[in-house]
């Protein structure tokens, strides 16, 4: 018969050594892994300092506290060009105002501009409604070739909409009112009046070759 007290002590010597064993295992596959899932992200190619350029010189400043405007009149839109063809990866853009806008990057091949991302302000962000903005817009996974990318802006949180009789052929149209009122007929168009799009600043990133 077994000593009861015995077979205690290897049992727990047992659990000792096996749970010795896995942690090593987990640590050595850690320190295999952790090279493979950390990013090595490239500098920032749209940075003024890196030789990215822009009309709108406050867009890559590298200051948050600055802001690019662009024209109150369409086309309303920001254009950085790097200093060389760069392979993008990771793009992001700390928002003033822009609330429906399309992110498009220059395709030389076909000398075209390629829309990659329509963007629409989420309003599941907390404290944002009509008249607030989403402050950044993160998107990865991207990979494609380019020297160029452009904000294309629709709408900003800025932008009013008023009524008009008779709206003149440059008018945006937003909605068309038909209704009676005290028993008179009416007719009347909301019309987008559109305000100067604005960005803090823009980060443009590749990816590094691993070592």
């Amino acid at each position: 018969m077994k000593n009861p007290t015995l077979y205690q002590v290897q049992r727990l010597a047992l659990n000792i050594a096996l749970l010795f064993i896995y942690s090593v295992i987990l640590f050595t596959s850690s320190c295999m892994w952790t090279p493979i899932l950390t990013t090595n992200w490239s500098e920032n190619y749209a940075l003024d300092a890196n030789g990215g350029k822009s009309e709108t010189p406050a867009i890559n400043d590298g200051k948050f506290d600055t802001v690019a405007f662009s024209s109150a009149e369409r086309p309303r839109h920001f254009i950085i060009q790097f200093a060389e063809p760069q392979k993008i990866r990771r793009i992001v853009i700390h928002n003033y105002n822009l609330f429906y806008f399309e992110i498009q990057y220059w395709d030389s091949s076909k000398m075209e501009w390629k829309t990659f991302q329509t963007v629409l302000q989420r309003r599941d962000v907390k404290g944002v409604d009509s008249k607030m903005i989403q402050p950044k817009y993160e998107f990865g996974s991207l990979s494609f070739m380019t020297d160029k990318i452009r904000i294309n802006v629709t709408r900003t949180v800025d932008d009013d909409v008023v009524s008009k009789e008779r709206p003149t052929q440059d008018d945006i149209i937003v909605n068309r009112i038909r209704k009676f009122v005290m028993g008179r007929f009416v007719e009347y168009y909301r019309v987008l009046v559109e305000k100067p799009a604005g960005v803090r600043e823009i980060e443009v990133y590749g990816v590094l070759p691993t070592n």
